[in-house]
């Protein structure tokens, strides 16, 4: 597989035109602005989860790939847009989508992926070569397929030859683990319209001693201050606690 590269810096041609190298300092997807994008050091992945392993003295690799599992899927998600998602219903545009995901990997550095086979709906296999860790790679591409079939699915690892092939089929559910990771809250009851600065207050809490909260706009255009609080019997019922 050729990638195309800048003749003075060596960076790939095709994600220079698919990433947006801003001014202030950060890296966002062309399409979709809100979603950041960063450089960072493969090795830097293993060092810190068996670090997070060794203080915990669990294994956390399941709930890592679960955790990209779900990334890769909203990602695949989101930037099926528009005209783009009528190509859920035809095999070729599923085809054609397997394929570009196969040299995104490599304009990336996730790894060399080349398709072996691929029955939409049915079965895909790929070979995978040096990939930047091999979990999380698998968690790449079952999330991105579930992305683009919309099903669950699951995967195996088989050999052919020297090589290594992920073999993606599809499952009846989603394992107990990735549900879990994945939190949505119903739509409100009516809609509201609101005119000027507006602050949206959610409250959440958490049994885990460490949690990070995100929040991102459904409509581009809307302004809003979201912030994220606790409330007062929650806040006595943690502090009891710890």
């Amino acid at each position: 597989m050729k990638v195309f590269t800048c003749r003075k810096c060596g960076f790939s041609l095709v994600l220079s035109r698919v990433v947006r190298f801003n001014k202030n300092g950060t890296i966002t997807l062309f399409l979709a602005r809100d979603y950041r994008v960063s450089l960072i050091e493969a090795d830097f992945f293993d060092e810190v989860f068996e670090r997070i392993e060794q203080e915990l003295g669990l294994p956390i690799m399941h709930i890592v790939s679960e955790a990209q599992r779900n990334a890769s899927y909203v990602t695949i998600d989101r930037n099926i847009w528009g005209p783009l998602k009528m190509g859920r219903w035809f095999s070729l545009s599923k085809r054609v989508a397997v394929n570009i995901l196969c040299r995104i990997a490599a304009w990336t550095g996730q790894g060399y992926a080349k398709t072996v086979v691929y029955k939409p709906g049915w079965l895909g296999e790929a070979i995978v070569r040096n990939p930047f860790n091999r979990d999380l790679m698998a968690a790449v591409i079952v999330g991105a397929f579930e992305g683009v079939e919309l099903k669950p699915y699951g995967y195996s690892w088989i050999k052919m030859g020297d090589d290594d092939v992920i073999s993606v089929r599809p499952e009846p559910s989603r394992p107990e683990i990735a549900e879990r990771l994945t939190f949505t809250t119903p739509p409100m009851e009516k809609d509201t319209e609101v005119i000027g600065n507006i602050v949206l207050v959610l409250y959440a809490a958490s049994d885990q001693l460490e949690v990070e909260f995100r929040q991102g706009e459904a409509e581009t255009k809307v302004r809003a201050t979201c912030v994220v609080g606790v409330p007062e019997t929650a806040a006595d019922t943690d502090a009891d606690e710890h």
